[in-house]
């Protein structure tokens, strides 16, 4: 009987710990324009990469400063919001970990976001200011690039 007891004691406490941690990575980082400048009491969003869902919402400090705290494991990007709530700049992709703490992320904003996110609605410049745009256009760079690698590849010198 203490012995079946102490089993159950054990695995609650894995599972309470797995649980905990699972919930405990962070971001914190800076939002700035596309001069490098410090974009103060901006508003940021963190998306996870994975699932597309929108995570939270922070207001920036004076500083630009941002920071996201209780994350579960998984990829996300930071968006910049403009005022009006249109996404003018986004980070790369973040993997955080299970109780990771990151840091130091920079986020900045296009420097045509601004200008697509005060252009009338609709058409393409409405699609690009959408994070659906913002992750077509990544990934259409990460193709090309990876193409363009591939392409002027020389091979070994023996050939």
């Amino acid at each position: 009987m203490t012995k079946r007891i102490l089993v159950i004691m054990i695995a609650a406490m894995l599972v309470a710990t797995v649980s905990y941690a699972q919930g405990t990575g962070s971001l914190s980082g800076t939002a700035k324009d596309s001069k490098n400048k410090v974009v103060s009491d901006c508003k940021v969003q963190l998306r996870n990469v994975d699932t597309g869902q929108l995570v939270d919402t922070k207001q920036c400090g004076k500083d630009g400063a941002f920071a996201f705290t209780g994350l579960a494991a998984g990829s996300f990007v930071i968006e910049i919001l403009s005022a009006t709530g249109a996404i003018i700049g986004t980070s790369a992709s973040i993997a955080v970990a299970a109780g990771a703490v990151i840091s130091g992320v920079t986020v900045a904003a296009a420097a045509g976001g601004a200008i697509a996110a005060a252009a009338a609605a609709g058409g393409a410049a409405a699609f690009f200011t959408t994070t659906g745009g913002i992750l077509v256009i990544a990934g259409v760079g990460v193709g090309v690039t990876a193409g363009v690698v591939a392409a002027t590849n020389n091979g070994s010198p023996s050939k």
